[in-house]
């Protein structure tokens, strides 16, 4: 049988179906399933834990359904406002000790204190808080940081020179007559 292909159709090592196997295969399909098991373990970082269903049913002989519900009602009146005020403090309290570990954030206080006590943010962990709030300006932060570290860096160093202080009556042997040089060379090999 004569082959089908045109004379100038050069047939090369990529046109094969064939598929590379590495070596280590093992090893590839194994750094691929603990990646995968790391995502599944993850758990997002939250400020609290999730709250209770409500909808249990109480226990009550003595309350008919609707006594409850009244009862419920007028609790969750008188005490509203004290679980608002308290949040807000605990809100301020972990704001604040967030800046003063990190005080770069200090200008984004206000902002970082009105996404907590908005609903859909309130379960978000403070130090995320914060990126969101500085959002725009953290590249800046992290410049600021950069510039800071690179200034105590170079504040650090030292000159690295071992030459000895001339001022303590050392000879600057570099503009030394040849005399000096030749004095300091018997007495040093003891001729003198």
């Amino acid at each position: 049988m004569e082959d089908t292909k045109p004379a100038d159709t050069i047939e090369s090592p990529e046109d094969k179906d064939t598929e590379e196997i590495p070596e280590d295969k093992e090893e590839v399909d194994t750094d691929v399933d603990e990646k995968e098991d790391e995502d599944k373990d993850f758990e997002p970082e939250v400020r609290t834990t999730k709250k209770e269903d409500k909808t249990e049913e109480k226990e009550d002989d003595d309350l008919d359904q609707e006594d409850a519900v009244r009862i419920d009602k007028r609790v969750a009146k008188e005490v509203d406002p004290l679980k608002k005020i308290v949040s807000e403090q605990s809100d301020k309290i972990e704001v604040d000790g967030f800046i003063r570990e990190n005080p770069g954030f200090s200008k984004y206080r206000d902002k970082m204190l009105k996404y907590i006590s908005n609903d859909s943010y309130n379960n978000i962990s403070i130090h995320n808080i914060a990126k969101i709030a500085a959002g725009n300006d953290m590249q800046k932060i992290g410049a600021a940081k950069e510039r800071e570290a690179s200034k105590k860096a170079s504040d650090s160093k030292t000159v690295g020179n071992t030459s000895r202080d001339l001022e303590k009556g050392g000879v600057d042997w570099s503009k030394a007559s040849k005399e000096e040089h030749t004095q300091k060379y018997e007495e040093v090999m003891g001729y003198n």
